[in-house]
């Protein structure tokens, strides 16, 4: 959950306290749901596909002047709100857009997401062997940024005043990356 605009602004399937109940997602996924409060005691559907809701996964990033909405259902969706509650479907590289959403921020001036590569190990190698890391200034425009070490898997991504950090694996070894601008990347070591 997320503040924006005077709303508290959740994404998921079913909030305590809302009026609509949820059901079953069909076999071919769900649209994300958008639920805004201001109180955090009662939600109110804004968007999406209520009553079915979505499935588990989305992130709410919140930026000075926009609101995104990344959506992990066997891929990556995004939508991008200046109210929260009317949102606009953002068009991502295809690389991007096949992998599903790990984590999602904002600092420094740049969005970083961290994206889970399904496709590693197995047959499918057109996305490599890795889990990557997206930025972007504009959230219209993401790039492919490389991170040191091999078989990566990311777990966290978290932001602070001195910069980014990911938390996750290289070959299996428990790995912490760093990053003052979301860009360049260096291994840390073992946390």
């Amino acid at each position: 959950m997320v503040q924006f605009h005077g709303y508290h602004v959740a994404a998921g399937a079913f909030f305590s306290g809302s009026a609509v109940s949820t059901s079953d997602c069909s076999t071919s996924g769900c649209n994300p749901m958008v639920w805004t409060s201001t109180n955090e005691k009662q939600w109110t559907p804004r968007w999406g596909s209520a009553p079915n809701g979505s499935v588990a996964g989305e992130q709410l990033v919140v930026a000075p002047t926009a609101l995104l909405l990344f959506n992990d259902d066997e891929g990556t969706g995004l939508w991008r709100s200046t109210n929260a509650i009317s949102w606009n479907e953002v068009p991502l590289p295809s690389d991007m857009a096949a992998l599903g959403v790990r984590g999602a921020v904002w600092g420094h001036g740049r969005y970083v997401a961290i994206l889970n590569n399904k496709y590693a190990g197995g047959p499918n190698t057109a996305y490599g062997e890795s889990d990557t890391i997206w930025t972007s200034t504009d959230w219209m425009t993401w790039t492919h940024d490389p991170v040191a070490g091999s078989r990566l898997t990311f777990a966290t991504l978290n932001v602070d005043a001195t910069g980014f950090t990911v938390r996750g694996a290289a070959n299996g070894s428990p790995t912490e990356w760093t990053s003052p601008d979301g860009i360049t990347w260096t291994i840390k070591g073992h946390p």
